[in-house]
């Protein structure tokens, strides 16, 4: 996920989020309670694989590092 995307991702949680607060429609509180766990899970896989290859790359380089 690009950061443009990301950064979109989270306005959107937070629109779902405001709905929630403020909504007294069933069918549309529901709507947001998935939208908004979507969008969780979307941004904290997004992170999690950005952490992910910051590490592997870091190794890498101290394992090149290391071999010179």
């Amino acid at each position: 996920m690009n950061e443009r995307t990301f950064n979109n991702e989270k306005d959107m949680l937070q629109g779902n989020i405001a709905r929630l607060s403020i909504s007294k429609d069933l069918d549309e509180l529901e709507r947001m309670r998935y939208w908004a766990h979507r969008r969780i899970d979307m941004i904290a896989d997004a992170k999690i694989q950005q952490v992910r290859n910051e590490d592997h790359r870091n190794t890498q380089c101290e394992v090149k590092c290391c071999e010179e």
